[in-house]
């Protein structure tokens, strides 16, 4: 019963963490680019992307971490869950931003996931080896 719980807890605080992180670095975003940026400009949205790709590591990696049993697994659920959500904006499309920023923005993120708690857990099992 803890083991679920802490499963649960893993998936639902990496989603916490990722969320926090995005508006963190949207907030850096916002001063790097003034309070209006050009949501059009191919620079603003590959630095939007890349913060949503780096907010995504974070939230796998902090997933992976809590997870501790099975990390993947559990990131996979994160990512999911993050596909899921994006999916809606993406089949919705009434943003002026371009169709290719919406398709990564669709697949990258869960992708990152993935990918920050691989990274851990490789890591985390080249210690205790």
């Amino acid at each position: 019963m803890l083991q679920v719980m802490r499963s649960a807890f893993s998936v639902m605080f990496g989603f916490i963490v990722m969320i926090l992180a995005k508006v963190l670095l949207t907030e850096i975003l916002l001063r790097i680019l003034g309070p209006h940026p050009d949501q059009t400009r191919t620079d603003t949205l590959a630095l939007s992307l890349s913060f949503a790709i780096l907010a995504a590591i974070i939230g796998g990696t902090t997933t992976a971490v809590i997870a501790g049993v099975s990390p993947l697994q559990h990131a996979g659920a994160l990512a999911i869950i993050v596909f899921a959500l994006s999916g809606v904006p993406f089949m919705r499309h009434t943003s002026t931003q371009p169709i290719w920023y919406q398709e990564l923005l669709l697949v990258l993120p869960s992708l990152c996931i993935v990918g920050g708690a691989a990274v851990y857990s490789r890591t985390a099992a080249s210690r205790a080896a």
